[in-house]
């Protein structure tokens, strides 16, 4: 009886185990992707993005990058291809904006396929935005933020978890 005991109680701890296993690997094994918002500027040469805490957008400005932008990064750190099928700055209203036309974006066109570990950045004029969160304001629900947002070929959208104040602000 001790004996059948024990193997029953081996099973079980192995098959616990085993089944463990198999759920850390369909986790880890699918596509993770992550989309962060940046802050910046462009000039002619290229374009500087930052982190938008503690951001000050007026000293690059001074620097020659005439363009204030914000970006859309979206990385995938999963094992599995991920299809970027869209990105946008998305307002708290559930309402967005998106420039996949404009000219610095031209380099990546949608759907774009990302591998393990590959990452892209969408680029979207900071005026345009704050043009949009403008008009948006004479809605019945006018925005309060925006953050970066990412849609993929699975359906999934994932945003960004930074926010940035509307109306936004060019100073950390």
């Amino acid at each position: 009886m001790t004996g059948t005991f024990i193997i029953a109680l081996l099973a079980l701890v192995i098959s616990t185990a085993s089944l463990t296993w198999q759920v850390v690997q369909f986790i880890l094994g699918a596509s993770r992707p992550r989309v962060g918002l940046m802050i910046g500027g462009m000039n002619a040469n290229g374009a500087v993005t930052a982190p938008v805490k503690g951001f000050r957008l007026e000293q690059l400005v001074r620097q020659g990058c005439s363009t204030p932008i914000l970006a859309v990064q979206v990385q995938n750190r999963g094992r599995l291809a991920v299809s970027v099928t869209n990105w946008s700055i998305s307002f708290d209203n559930k309402a967005s904006y998106t420039l996949p036309s404009w000219q610095p974006n031209d380099r990546v066109s949608l759907p774009c396929r990302l591998e393990p570990g590959a990452e892209v950045t969408f680029l979207c004029p900071l005026d345009e935005v704050d043009a949009a969160s403008r008009l948006l304001q004479a809605s019945s629900k006018p925005p309060k933020w925006c953050q970066a947002s990412a849609s993929f070929g699975s359906g999934k959208t994932v945003r960004s978890r930074t926010h940035l104040p509307i109306p936004i602000r060019t100073s950390g």
